[in-house]
């Protein structure tokens, strides 16, 4: 029998993007992770959700996201490794393998007060006008691998 495919359109102009996605796709092992070079802070370690602080091209300057301060929202990855002070690897999506430890398996994790993956019951409360980014990062199938979900988006808490 004949796999068919899906054509992936431009939904402003209906032209099509030139992708064909198999229409079994998903049935097959999961893709691995997507990892890009980057610049980033010193004080920045393994492990921190990073946002894009800088326009530019690879290597994508980064640094530790921070919840509170909407400029250095939302989190675009994980700093997976650095092999000096200011440079390293950020990944984007899949499974954080060997970074995190204590994860609570089938729970959601969010960006954190100190830029790396946190339970929600552990978000302060809000001093009047006080605003807070809630980003959702990835989920954890098992207690030490972080699964990223890749979104960008964010809701803000007002106090």
């Amino acid at each position: 029998m004949a796999k068919h495919s899906h054509i992936v359109l431009d939904l402003c102009t209906g032209e099509p993007f030139g992708l064909a996605i198999p229409k079994d796709a998903g049935t097959g092992p999961a893709p691995g992770p997507v990892l890009y070079p980057v610049a980033c802070l010193a004080t920045d370690v393994v492990g921190d959700l990073v946002h894009i602080r800088a326009a530019g091209g690879t290597p994508y300057k980064v640094e530790r996201a921070d919840p509170l301060d909407a400029s250095k929202m939302p989190a675009v990855g994980v700093l997976v490794s650095k092999s000096a002070p200011t440079t390293g690897m950020m990944q984007v999506v899949g499974d954080v393998l060997a970074v995190y430890s204590g994860l609570i398996p089938g729970k959601r994790y969010f960006v954190g007060l100190d830029g790396r993956p946190q339970l929600p019951s552990a978000f302060p409360s809000l001093l009047p006008g006080e605003r807070l980014q809630v980003q959702t990062i990835g989920v954890a199938p098992t207690t030490g691998v972080l699964l990223l979900s890749g979104s960008v988006n964010y809701v803000v808490r007002v106090g």
